[in-house]
């Protein structure tokens, strides 16, 4: 008998210190002891193994940053699969085939446009999985993850045809699945390694936002006569369909606004929240999903002009947090794109500054949750770029959410005029390319307006005395000398402190900054 079994069969009559004396023993326990390291380690030794022998896979933040950037510029379908297949092989080793389902083939499925691929029907078990699980499967047969015995039989053949290894839902702004990414095995025939999960799906994100971005190009415009415009009262703002009589009684007149009543057949407008320069903001109903939803439109720019937009304000759209509002699609009126996104019923907190300075602890808690949402967003490579009361939402239950990420200012606001000026950081005033510490800067200042009532650099002067306030960090008289004890004094003294700082001695990164500030709650207790 050999191996650890027949070695203490050999060794059953001797003591355990005669046992370990033997060089015999010895060497058969360092061996039984690396075997299990290894064992233990394995998937970490493959994963590093990789990056040495292909050092492309082990670089898949900067391939994701490149492949988004091609996307965004992508004109065809055909583009887009290509850029996706040239990415997870370059990025994870597998074979990868995108299969879209454009408007003109969502009635027969998912497929290639040169059908060199089985379509994958809507209908099928896989799409359901994929709406209803939220991620990836996995679907090879010989995978102990796999789900392929749960499918039907021409699903598991469809399976075995595409050699499909792991299957990657493709979705657009909203919930609906704009395609599937359909992943092969690697190039060493080893299943989709787990730590190539979230670069699959990150990508599959960025396609998909490419795919909604050329579907909006390619639609036909409407008729006006088929999508008449809706009218609203001016008072309050109640939305009426155009042979309508009115829904409120005010008696003002109504007036005619820049979308219908009833946008892209699922959204009923109800009633205007809100209006700027942008365009105007209307509560609306998802009539499929049974939920509210705000509906912005976006006056002066064209459907073109807004998909010309930087692909990383649509790719935000994509990130998960329970702090960051949701985009939930991108409908086309007139030629003019309106977007539909999460409806934050609480307000902003610019309105409730309006009202008088956050308490203390509430704004410390608040300030942490929100910087969890930038660092969420800056893991994955984006910035937020207008972080300011404006843009920060409540919902129903008071929340807070990041809002916008910098899609308004992309498309009108290319100067630093007004409040976005007051949350920008010296460097980036001087002309210096925002960094991850920039965002950092705009949630300190939006700290200090909670708790004090009052912006750190602006008291009663101009736009170009703010600017150079900012630019010196010299803070306005009221602001420059926080007195008193407790939180409050606290607070203010750790956001003085930051916002006079150079910036080598400023938090770095969003996960610092609520580091500063847990150490300052811990210093009060």
């Amino acid at each position: 008998m050999g191996g650890p079994g027949g070695l203490a069969a050999g060794y059953r009559e001797q003591t355990l210190g005669a046992v370990l004396a033997d060089p015999l023993a010895q060497l058969v326990f360092v061996a039984a002891a690396i075997t299990l390291l290894l064992l233990a380690g394995r998937e970490e030794i493959l994963t590093r193994l990789d990056a040495w022998i292909y050092p492309q896979t082990a670089d898949q933040r900067r391939l994701l940053a490149s492949a988004t950037a091609m996307l965004g510029q992508a004109g065809q379908l055909a583009t887009v699969g290509r850029t996706v297949a040239r990415t997870v092989r370059r990025g994870s080793g597998s074979p990868a085939t995108l299969l879209p389902a454009g408007a003109e083939t969502a009635g027969r499925g998912f497929r290639t446009p040169d059908a060199a691929m089985p379509p994958l029907p809507v209908g099928s078990a896989i799409v359901h999985m994929l709406e209803t699980a939220g991620g990836s499967l996995r679907v090879h047969p010989s995978d102990a993850t796999s789900v392929f015995k749960l499918l039907p039989f021409d699903e598991a053949a469809w399976v075995v045809e595409t050699g499909a290894d792991a299957i990657v839902p493709v979705p657009g702004p909203g919930t609906e699945l704009v395609g599937i990414l359909v992943v092969g095995r690697r190039f060493d025939d080893r299943t989709v390694r787990p730590v190539d999960v979230p670069f699959l799906e990150a990508l599959a994100a960025a396609a998909g936002l490419a795919l909604a971005r050329l579907r909006l190009l390619e639609a036909p415009a409407e008729r006006p006569s088929e999508s008449p415009p809706a009218q609203e009262c001016p008072a309050c703002g109640c939305v009426t369909g155009s042979d309508e009589p009115p829904g409120c009684g005010c008696g003002s007149a109504y007036t005619e606004i820049s979308a219908p009543k009833l946008l892209a057949g699922k959204y009923r407008l109800t009633r205007r929240l809100g209006v700027g320069g942008m365009g105007a903001v209307y509560l609306a109903r998802d009539l499929r999903l049974e939920r509210d939803v705000a509906v912005k439109t976006l006056a002066g720019v064209s459907v073109p002009g807004l998909m010309r937009l930087k692909p990383e304000a649509w790719a935000m759209a994509t990130v998960t947090h329970a702090a960051v509002a949701q985009i939930h699609g991108i409908e086309s009126w007139r030629g003019r794109p309106v977007l539909v996104v999460e409806h934050l019923a609480g307000g902003t907190l610019a309105d409730r500054l309006r009202q008088g300075p956050a308490p203390a602890a509430e704004a410390v808690a608040m300030a942490a949750v929100l910087g969890d949402a930038l660092a969420a967003l800056h893991r994955a490579g984006y910035l937020h770029g207008d972080v300011k009361p404006s843009n920060i939402g409540f919902t129903s239950d008071g929340s807070p959410k990041l809002l916008d990420f910098g899609l308004a200012r992309e498309t009108a606001d290319t100067d630093v005029r007004g409040g976005t000026l007051r949350y920008m950081s010296p460097e980036v005033l001087a002309g210096r390319p925002a960094e991850e510490a920039d965002d950092v800067w705009s949630l300190c200042v939006v700290l200090h307006d909670m708790v004090s009532g009052r912006h750190p650099f602006a008291d009663s002067g101009s736009a170009a005395d703010v600017r150079d306030r900012i630019g010196r960090q010299r803070l306005a008289a009221d602001d420059s000398s926080p007195v008193g004890s407790g939180l409050p004094s606290a607070v203010l003294a750790l956001s003085a402190s930051l916002l006079t700082a150079r910036r080598p001695a400023r938090p770095a990164t969003a996960q610092a900054f609520i580091g500063a500030l847990e150490a300052m709650v811990a210093a009060q207790r």
